[in-house]
Order: structure tokens, then sequence, then C-alpha cells
């Protein structure tokens, strides 16, 4: 993955990221859902890596904040489970308190390439806009991760939809769950001083 750190090559968020790719381009090529017991496999290595970071004194927020984003995207992406569930509420609050620090985007891009963080802020306002108020905090989320992600657009001077895509892209991607968001998202930063004035 040419845009997690160099570190984390050999760390279980990688092999997470993998599992990720292969399982949505499977997904891609099919009209049916991703084997089962391949989406456990990948579950079951997110919750294995989310327990073993809370053993650490001083837990890596990088790391912490894409865990969060994987799980978020197993559950939003690769299972048929409802997206208005309220455990995807939990999943969305945990990205926002692992991610909610003093100057995000300059904190990240001393740690990791932006382009992760722009993916991580991606999948959890997906995740927290399909909530559509109905868990409490969704919309104070959904606002937060939408007003990050425009500050890391900006960072990454990227500068048409094409660009913001193919940044996503090689990230797991499905289309059913992140073409329209992609397309709403680049929509909003074109506009986001109108709705900065709302």
């Amino acid at each position: 993955m040419e845009h997690l750190p160099q570190s984390y090559a050999d760390s279980n968020l990688a092999v997470i990221f993998r599992q990720l790719h292969e399982v949505s381009l499977g997904r891609a090529g099919f009209e049916r859902a991703p084997v089962a017991s391949v989406v456990d496999d990948v579950e079951h290595n997110i919750l294995e890596a989310l327990a073993q970071s809370k053993d650490k004194a001083t837990s890596d927020m990088v790391y912490l904040a894409l865990l969060h984003s994987t799980q978020i995207y197993v559950w939003g992406a690769l299972t048929t489970a409802h997206r208005g569930l309220p455990l995807n509420g939990l999943f969305v609050a945990r990205l926002v308190d692992a991610l909610n620090t003093l100057g995000l985007v300059d904190t990240w891009r001393a740690r990791a390439p932006l382009e992760s963080l722009l993916w991580a802020l991606f999948v959890g306002w997906t995740a927290a806009s399909q909530l559509m108020g109905d868990e409490e905090g969704a919309m104070a989320s959904a606002t937060w991760l939408l007003n990050m992600a425009f500050k890391t657009v900006e960072a990454l001077s990227i500068s048409e939809e094409g660009g913001l895509r193919e940044v996503l892209h090689s990230f797991p991607w499905s289309g059913h769950f992140c073409l329209e968001p992609c397309k709403s998202l680049w929509n909003m930063f074109l506009h986001r001083e109108g709705l900065e004035a709302a």
C-alpha cells in the first residue's frame, strides 16, 4: 500500500488492507456478496488488532484511526447489514475520537501520507451520513468528518473529481459503498463556502 506509512509494511494493518482490497476486488466481478468466511477473517483480524492497540500505553493515532476505518468499511461495504444500524454509529464515534486532535491534517502529515487520512475521513463520513441523524451525534460526526475531509482535499491540492476518486480508489473500494458518496463529497467540496454559510 503506497499510501500507508512504511513502518506499517509488516503490521497487522497492512495485512488487513490487503485482505480488504482482495475481497473488494472479488466483489466487483460478481453479483453476490463476498464469501462470509473471508469477511469474518478480516473482521477477526481487525478486532484482534484493535484489542492489541488498547494494550499500548500510547496508541499510534494513525494506526488506530485506520483500524477503525477498516471496521467501518467492512460493515458498510462488505456485509449485508443495514448501514443505518446503531453499531455503525458506535464505529463512527470511535473513529472521530481517534482523529479528534488539534491540527489534524498537519499532525497526520507528519506521521503518514495524507491520502490515508482522506480515505479514513471519507469512509467515516459515508457511514455517518447513512445514519441520517437517527443516531445521537450522527449529524455532528458527519459534519466534523466532512469539514476535515475538505481540509485534507485542499492540503492534497486535488482539483477535480477524478483526482479524488483516484486517491480513494487506491484504498479498498466498493462501488456501491463508495461511488455515489465520492461524487457527493466532490460536489459539496466545490460548494463548501455555501455550506459553511448555511
